[in-house]
């Protein structure tokens, strides 16, 4: 089986015990490993999320036509998503120094 399933992305082989997050015949297939596998592709997916966001909020204003409603719905389509984004990364920060400062490793 080829293991490059997209452009240049390759994938470790299950069958040949390569260990990582696809492997679950790993030592170290817990949740706290899969967790920090997915830990970046969850950030990924949330830039590109808040991207969709403000350029959506950004169209819906460009188009409202000086109606309120429809700039008011623009403004808080860009707002959700910069708060959202903020938060998750908050959320990853606090974790980081949490495992610092305890001396832990949760992820």
């Amino acid at each position: 089986m080829n293991s490059r399933l997209l452009a240049q992305v390759k994938l470790p082989d299950p069958s040949l015990g390569t260990g990582g997050v696809l492997d679950p015949f790993a030592k170290d297939t817990t949740i706290g490993s899969i967790l920090t596998g997915l830990t970046p592709y969850i950030m990924a997916l949330a830039g590109m999320y808040m991207l969709v966001q403000i350029i959506t909020g950004g169209i819906t204003l460009m188009t409202s036509a000086g109606e309120p409603g429809a700039m008011k719905k623009g403004y808080g389509s860009v707002q959700f998503g910069i708060i959202g984004f903020i938060i998750i990364f908050c959320a990853y920060f606090a974790v980081q120094i949490i495992e610092v400062a305890l001396g832990v490793e949760i992820f």
